[in-house]
């Protein structure tokens, strides 16, 4: 009889908010909530300190909230999310300097190798799986020594 693994076969699970999408952009709406207004925005800019021209990763960029905040800055902003639907509503909104993409942040398929300045991904880690792989893909396509917010 053969052995079996001790590890269990892990399936991938599903981390669009595709589902969900109508309810997370009522809920969020154009500029953000509260919480986003006054604590998680002001905090990334904070820690992110943009600079002109630089190239900036926004990861799982939901309905685009933050993509927007930075696009007042001078600075070149791409937004991915697994969500086509949040996708669609941030293209909906869109502003002139930011590219919106649906993608794995567990692959990144559509990004190339050092690519950006910075990449930042706000209340939405917790959601990705496996973490590793994001991990991975953000050292991949974010240049040497740039800051993940």
């Amino acid at each position: 009889m053969p052995k079996r693994s001790p590890f269990r076969r892990v399936q991938k699970t599903n981390t669009s908010w595709d589902q969900v999408a109508k309810w997370y952009d009522q809920l969020v709406q154009e500029k953000g909530s509260d919480f986003h207004r006054q604590v998680v925005i002001p905090g990334a800019l904070n820690l992110l300190k943009p600079q002109k021209n630089e190239k900036i990763l926004d990861l799982a960029c939901g309905q685009g909230v933050f993509c927007r905040e930075l696009s007042k800055q001078p600075v070149r902003i791409t937004g991915i999310d697994l969500s086509p639907q949040l996708i669609k509503i941030a293209k909906e909104r869109n502003q002139k300097n930011v590219n919106f993409l649906v993608d794995d942040a567990t692959q990144l398929k559509n990004i190339n190798d050092a690519d950006f300045d910075a990449s930042v991904c706000l209340l939405a880690i917790q959601n990705m799986d496996p973490l590793e792989k994001v991990v991975e893909q953000v050292n991949r396509v974010t240049k040497a020594g740039c800051p993940l917010v």
